[in-house]
């Protein structure tokens, strides 16, 4: 079992609240840390964001909201650049752990899989210098197999491990969505990898619900589901980083107010972590 200090709330589990609003509540459920996107500091920005989240105790361990590399048009991708740069000053004013990146879907009309995985590369690439200056780590997060032409190329903990590796660089590595990977026969040996390798910067969690609609977008409690979460931190032996907690309140039985969801997610974490 993590302790305390070690678990980090998904604000956007308290979609719509407001930041200072979620983190309260976060904090009032034993939460050390947040994470949240790029999106959320809105028109406050990162500063007044930062004081937030100080107030209420709280630390940053991941800002996502930052890659999208995948585009045919140069204009495109630079904008995206531009973007991932802000991103990435957020973060470091912010304090977090690492900006958590997106690698992209297949660029509109095109179906060139492996072209694409190589803008995500160079994308990454041209961020290191400005990360390292920033003193902010660079986490892929591959998505689930059924998002990657429209969301994630880079769908696999293996690829975004073998992307990193290609970069060669310390501060580049992973923040697995365990809701995202529970299935692949092959996750526990890759996380172990990247433990190993020093490239696993966080573990992202929520139940697989399987009786749901849409069991991607519905992210259960630990416990909730069906996901053997102690064997996967298990086969990370020795990892030291954060787990956050990325939930949802759903609807119909499983809907709840945000201090309890928020509760029961702390008391989740202790018991199926």
């Amino acid at each position: 079992m993590p302790g305390p200090d070690r678990l980090s709330f998904h604000l956007a589990s308290l979609a719509p609240l407001g930041v200072g609003e979620a983190a309260a509540i976060a904090a009032q459920a034993g939460f050390a840390a947040a994470a949240l996107d790029f999106a959320h500091l809105g028109k406050d920005g990162p500063k007044a964001t930062g004081r937030l989240l100080r107030d209420q105790g709280l630390r940053v361990t991941s800002l996502g909201g930052g890659g999208d590399f995948t585009a045919r048009e140069r204009a495109h991708r630079r904008e995206r650049r531009d973007l991932n740069l802000r991103a990435l000053e957020a973060a470091q004013i912010l304090g977090a752990d690492c900006l958590a990146l997106a690698s992209g879907g297949l660029p509109e009309g095109s179906n060139d899989l492996f072209g694409a995985r190589e803008m995500v590369l160079d994308g990454v690439g041209e961020l290191l210098e400005d990360a390292a200056s920033a003193g902010v780590r660079l986490a892929l997060v591959p998505e689930h197999p059924m998002r990657a032409a429209g969301h994630g190329v880079v769908c696999s903990v293996g690829g975004a491990l073998d992307l990193a590796a290609r970069l060669g660089h310390d501060g580049v590595g992973i923040l697995c969505d365990v809701q995202r990977h529970w299935w692949d026969h092959a996750l526990a040996d890759r996380l172990a990898q990247a433990q190993k390798e020093r490239r696993l910067f966080g573990l992202r969690l929520g139940d697989w619900l399987p009786n749901v609609p849409d069991p991607l977008a519905e992210r259960g409690l630990p416990g909730e589901g069906v996901i053997p979460f102690k064997a996967f931190t298990r086969a990370a032996e020795g990892f030291d980083g954060p787990f956050e907690l990325h939930v949802t309140p759903g609807d119909g039985r499983r809907r709840w107010a945000p201090r309890e969801l928020a509760m029961l997610a702390a008391e989740a974490a202790e018991r199926h972590v």
